[in-house]
């Protein structure tokens, strides 16, 4: 549960070019943008994409064939306690130990979970890859949940003294947008996104929440977001859950991704 002072306006523009953000999570605070306002209206971008829950730690040696077992990811249930196949709440196991076994080909970790289930991972070669995250959270806003971090993957590093976990820059899940508006108007260039970052290896975290309250709403097409991310590489593709977007408005216009709980 966190704390979070709410800044309040009459009417404020966010103009085209300009991203209003927070802090990453850091394992006690950040990860929460809110405010209140009578009138928003929003050309530039809302974001706290990427700033939920972090990644667990990697498993480093220095010849890319021996591996301890990585970290699952960070979730509602606090950061991992140590490296485990088990899926740590919302967030993926990591990938089980092995020795003598070339990793060069990366295994696929699977997905974190929020709203929705992230993906089952593969491509272990003789590695036990753990499991997706659990779906967690409620869409009626009682409850505020950021999206879950991905599990560790495998690297090398010439000279390492390893195999041990180290701590990479890992995507981070998406955190919390709360916004409370009168009148919302989120123009064709506008965003509202508490979606996850997204990364070129073989890792995803969860989306994270969205919630918009207010009289009239106009979201625009596909401009208000919570998406899972997409973990890419020579493993193969998969996703991982989607987060929340729960709008509660009088009038609500356009459209989001996910499409959104209404109250």
């Amino acid at each position: 549960m966190a704390l979070v002072r709410v800044p309040n306006f009459g009417t404020l523009a966010v103009t085209s070019g300009t991203t209003v953000t927070t802090s990453g999570w850091n394992g006690l605070v950040g990860g929460v943008l809110a405010l209140h306002a009578a009138t928003l209206n929003l050309d530039g971008a809302l974001s706290t994409a990427g700033l939920g829950y972090r990644g667990g730690k990697w498993s480093e040696d220095a010849q890319c064939t021996e591996s301890v077992t990585t970290e699952p990811g960070e979730s509602i249930a606090g950061p991992p306690t140590a490296g485990s196949t088990a899926n740590n709440a919302g967030a993926p196991g990591g990938i089980g130990a092995a020795s003598g076994i070339v990793f060069t080909n990366t295994p696929l970790n699977s997905g974190a979970s929020h709203a929705t289930a992230g993906g089952m991972g593969g491509n272990g070669n003789g590695r036990t890859i753990g499991g997706p995250g659990a779906v967690y959270g409620v869409a009626d806003a009682s409850q505020l949940t950021m999206g879950s971090g991905p599990s560790g993957n495998l690297s090398c590093a010439v000279g390492f003294p390893g195999p041990a976990l180290v701590s990479v820059g890992a995507p981070l899940a998406g955190g919390i947008v709360l916004l409370i508006a009168n009148q919302l108007n989120v123009g064709s260039a506008g965003a509202i996104t508490a979606s996850a970052n997204t990364s070129s290896r073989d890792i995803s975290a969860s989306g994270g929440y969205v919630f918009l309250r207010g009289s009239s709403l106009s979201l625009g097409i596909a401009r208000v977001t919570a998406a899972g991310g997409v973990a890419t590489g020579v493993g193969g593709t998969l996703t991982a859950g989607d987060g929340y977007i729960v709008v509660s408005g009088t009038t609500v216009t356009g459209t989001t991704k996910p499409a959104a709980h209404q109250l």
